[in-house]
């Protein structure tokens, strides 16, 4: 197999599952989305943390500055 052959095989083994799924998704855009339900709720008022509420182990130093920071409500 000469190498421009393998190029295209090996181009469109990447380009070719993305082309179908956008394609999919533009088609038929309820497929997945169409039975998805969220039980969720927003905590509110807004939960604030501080520093101190957030605890690491002893060797790993962290800081949430920039993260976002999910609570589980049961």
């Amino acid at each position: 197999m000469n190498s421009k052959k393998e190029l295209w095989i090996l181009l469109s083994s990447f380009v070719l599952p993305i082309v179908l799924g956008t394609a999919f998704f533009y088609w038929n855009p309820t497929a997945f989305t169409g039975t998805t339900v969220n039980y969720g709720k927003f905590v509110n008022p807004i939960i604030t943390t501080e520093k101190q509420d957030v605890v690491f182990t002893k060797n790993t130093p962290g800081d949430l500055q920039g993260l976002w920071t999910l609570a589980y409500e049961t």
